[in-house]
């Protein structure tokens, strides 16, 4: 056994990829000591109950390779930047619970190197309880009742289709295999050691990127992770990336989200998204706004950025539906028409203190001809979310499973 700072095979095989192991030992990654590298043959992401209101846009759903509405392909490196607390976690599971549902055959399995939280974080993270039946690695039918995040990841890793490390499990690798401490960015390095069918289709989320390199404004050490990420990609059937990263602590003069890091993060990437901006318009619903600033496969069909919808209600696989990007610099430069749109909204509101719905305030605009009602009202409730709401002129609170809008504070004509 090494015991310097090196990872013996064993550890990478049997924990974080989930190899043979001796079945009389704990095995750290999820209950019941499961072997998460196990085919399975049948895969049921059915869950019942599940009619929770969703009060956006209507607008398509999720589907990544097989709609134009994707967002990666496999085999490719996807940063995401934002700031600290700001759902990218919670969005990078969501993404990836999306991909492993429609695209089963391109991916099949995703990693979850988490080194910013532990799976206590997890179980704060509540869901409206729903039953999910799915077939185990056994090949029998259960029916678990999830209530948070942390029941869908271990419903999800039951299935082999998540595996999940932490540095608490970490911690406890090294102590089962009498090891020296190893580091997340040793962990990454070791995978280049392990056999192709352990990372072929895997979908990692590396959870953050300070993590596995603390010093990211050093160019050669970004350039150091870039290539290990590369070389695992071009791999057969090589893995894809999805990257996590913290923001700049300090804004820029607009008081916008900068960037942290060398450029060999942009150039060396395939996709990079930086947060614009996120809104939560009530507990439940979550807008989150990525700009582009690189997108090497032309994912977004010339598209200046990505809006996310995430229900915190709902599981990881039902909880994203995609809204329509409206570059802050029109919003800000707002033309004759939303100005007036903008003044007849707030006067229909100043009217109406108890607040009202979209249904509601629609009822008293006078909608185009030339546009169908359907299209109006999504127009509307983006105007109103992603505009207004955002300028701090209303907030949005959900009654009954409906959105409702009230004057936030004191505003003036535009």
């Amino acid at each position: 056994m090494i015991k310097n700072n090196l990872i013996d095979d064993n550890i990478i095989n049997n924990s974080v990829l989930g190899g043979e192991h001796n079945k009389n030992e704990k095995y750290p990654s999820y209950k019941n000591g499961k072997d998460v590298l196990a085919e399975v043959e049948i895969m049921e992401f059915s869950s019942n109950n599940q009619k929770i209101s969703f009060n956006v846009p209507e607008c398509c759903w999720l589907n990544f390779i097989n709609d134009e509405k994707f967002l990666f392909l496999p085999g490719i490196i996807f940063i995401i930047s934002a700031d600290s607390s700001h759902l990218k976690t919670w969005l990078a599971q969501a993404v990836a619970v999306n991909a492993l549902k429609k695209n089963s055959g391109e991916i099949r399995k995703i990693f979850h190197l988490d080194f910013d939280n532990t799976m206590a974080t997890y179980r704060q993270r509540k869901i409206s309880p729903i039953n999910f039946e799915y077939i185990g690695m056994d090949g029998r039918k259960y029916n678990k009742r999830l209530t948070s995040i942390a029941d869908d990841m271990e419903a999800l890793s039951d299935q082999g289709y998540y595996q999940y490390m932490d540095y608490r499990q970490l911690a406890s690798l090294c102590e089962q295999y009498d090891v020296n401490d190893i580091s997340p960015y040793e962990v990454l390095q070791s995978l280049i050691k392990s056999p192709d069918k352990y990372i072929s289709s895997g979908l990692f989320i590396i959870d953050a990127l300070s993590n596995f390199e603390s010093d990211v404004n050093n160019a050669d050490k970004a350039a150091k992770i870039m290539r290990l990420l590369r070389r695992l990609c071009n791999r057969e059937c090589g893995a894809t990336f999805i990257v996590l990263h913290h923001n700049n602590k300090q804004k820029d003069e607009n008081i916008k989200s900068v960037f942290q890091g060398a450029n060999i993060w942009l150039t060396q990437s395939d996709q990079l998204y930086q947060q614009e901006r996120i809104s939560e318009h009530s507990e439940q619903i979550a807008t989150i706004v990525l700009k582009k600033m690189k997108d090497k496969n032309g994912f977004l069909n010339g598209d200046s950025g990505i809006v996310f919808y995430l229900d915190k209600s709902k599981s990881l696989g039902e909880a994203l539906k995609l809204g329509i990007y409206i570059d802050d610099e029109e919003k800000d430069g707002l033309n004759d028409d939303k100005r007036d749109l903008f003044g007849k909204v707030m006067a229909i509101l100043k009217s109406s203190p108890n607040g009202l719905t979209i249904t509601e305030i629609i009822k008293q605009l006078d909608p185009p001809s030339d546009i169908k009602p359907n299209s109006f009202r999504m127009k509307i409730t983006i105007f109103l979310t992603d505009v207004i709401v955002k300028k701090g002129y209303l907030i949005c609170k959900k009654h009954s499973g409906t959105l409702h809008f009230f004057i936030k504070k004191k505003w003036k004509p535009m």
